[in-house]
């Protein structure tokens, strides 16, 4: 490729280049591949690569799996995430309540906006062990009559979890007959992306202590570009929450967890049952 070819436009200095590439990331909101920025902005790949070093360093973007790089967004705030995808979460809520959870369970709580829905689901039931690892689950358990057991550690602020060696300590002393753990996005080859290290953590050693667990991941979660770096697998004894998919790509990402052997639920949300009804 020629010098011209890989710059059609005088260079920019090189704050104001990076500054242009991070925007242009923003607006996309999807990974791309060194190649594609590349070509997008009609400069060098050893260019480029500095350009996404530097950001990187600063913390304003994520290079993830296949050479890609995507930006690294803000973690949306609780009253946020409760908000998004509320049908979604409630009809999870309500198929676990009803189908995944029996008396005399031991169940576990991870924290999070969709273990929250469930949690109010269950407040009143007294013949559960609720073992919580969030903030919005506690709150929607404190007035009911059911048996709570919070395992402790360092608050999260921004997602009320509760993290950290304490909440470690916590799961090794607890046996759940169920565990349901929430997710930033899922992936068919990485398994569950993470917020952070310590949250990867805590997931997985409640996966791996209880008898079963679920991950509940609404339709964002299946198509969504990974944002975090963290990641844990899925284990041969977890199965997938979610609901019923309407785009191509979740279909495709349902369809390969099936293929791995895992137990993927699909339920619909109220809005689109009464659809279904009057159609």
């Amino acid at each position: 490729m020629s010098t011209e070819e890989l710059s059609p436009r005088p260079r920019a200095a090189t704050a104001e280049r990076r500054t242009e590439l991070l925007n242009y990331l923003r607006v996309l909101r999807r990974a791309q591949t060194l190649e594609e920025l590349t070509s997008h902005f009609g400069i060098s790949p050893s260019t480029v690569r500095r350009d996404v070093e530097a950001l990187a360093d600063q913390g304003q973007v994520w290079k993830i799996a296949g050479g890609r790089v995507t930006v690294r967004r803000r973690e949306a705030t609780l009253p946020e995430k409760t908000v998004s995808s509320a049908a979604s979460k409630m009809a999870m809520a309500e198929y676990a309540a009803k189908h995944l959870i029996h008396a005399g369970d031991v169940v576990l709580l991870d924290s999070g906006t969709s273990t929250a829905f469930l949690a109010r689901l269950l407040a009143q039931r007294d013949d559960l062990t609720l073992v919580v690892a969030g903030v919005s689950s506690l709150l929607a358990l404190a007035e009911g009559p059911a048996d709570v057991v919070v395992v402790g550690g360092h608050l999260r602020k921004t997602s009320g979890s509760l993290l950290g060696p304490l909440a470690l300590s916590g799961l090794d002393s607890i046996m759940p007959s169920v565990a349901f753990i929430g997710c930033d996005s899922l992936d068919t080859e990485r398994g569950i992306n993470c917020s952070g290290l310590e949250a990867a953590a805590f997931k997985r050693r409640a996966m791996e202590v209880s008898q079963e667990s679920w991950v509940l991941a609404d339709e964002t979660k299946l198509s969504a570009t990974p944002s975090r770096p963290a990641w844990i697998p899925f284990l041969p004894q977890t199965g997938l929450l979610t609901v019923t998919p309407r785009s191509a790509a979740s279909r495709a990402t349902l369809k390969q967890f099936r293929a791995d052997g895992h137990d993927v639920r699909v339920t619909r949300p109220a809005m689109r049952r009464e659809k279904a009804a009057e159609a």
